[in-house]
């Protein structure tokens, strides 16, 4: 059984991760904003001073600002984006990363979006920090090849929640992901038996454009 901390838990995506990682046997210690500020190093750092044991961190915290151009968007909307997409990330792996050096088979999964690959129209700072994260996992993958740490990260299109369902349009949503394909492949990729690390995988069937 792996000890999984899993960050975003309360999310509509991170209840689906959750179930189906307790489904699958892991121990899941769920993060969410009620427990833990996760783009503050020291509410992260006594959040993880509490955990003794760990095989694998799932990291679902993020957020999208999108629709303004890159000349109208404002100094607290690049903030927010970059503290939700990559300052909350730096203090998940600065905090736990002894804990997965010590589990000898550590994990680490991440989740960006399919616009790193294709950006889409005003998204340049939602784009640029998903981006971000992206290197930061890669990053990850190659400190921890001598420590057994593996670390990738999903690039999903629109997932198929119900928040997302609320505006779709046209049968738009029947090539969105599903949050449990996602769970999945999360449960594939913090397997022991999984061997990849420094991956993106990208999850979407089409490109809609």
């Amino acid at each position: 059984m792996s000890v999984v901390l899993l960050t975003g838990s309360s999310g509509q995506l991170g209840r689906v991760v959750h179930q189906y990682l307790l489904a699958a046997g892991h121990m899941v210690i769920p993060a969410d904003r009620d427990v833990v500020d996760v783009t503050s190093d020291v509410s992260v750092g006594d959040f993880i001073s509490n955990i003794e044991n760990l095989d694998a961190v799932v990291h679902l915290v993020g957020g999208i600002s999108a629709g303004a151009s890159i000349a109208d968007i404002a100094d607290t909307v690049v903030r927010q984006q970059f503290d939700a997409n990559v300052l909350s990330a730096m203090n998940i792996f600065r905090h736990t990363w002894p804990l997965l050096v010590r589990s000898g088979n550590g994990a680490i999964v991440t989740i960006g979006a399919r616009d790193v690959l294709h950006p889409q129209r005003n998204r340049a700072v939602y784009s640029s920090s998903k981006g971000a994260l992206v290197h930061l996992t890669q990053a990850l993958a190659e400190d921890g090849r001598d420590v057994g740490i593996r670390a990738n990260v999903i690039l999903p299109s629109i997932i198929r929640t119900e928040a997302n369902l609320e505006w779709a349009t046209n049968g738009e949503d029947a090539d969105w992901i599903r949050p449990e394909s996602i769970a999945a492949t999360i449960a594939f990729l913090i397997s022991p038996e999984c061997r990849i690390s420094g991956a993106s995988l990208p999850m979407y069937e089409r490109i809609p454009y």
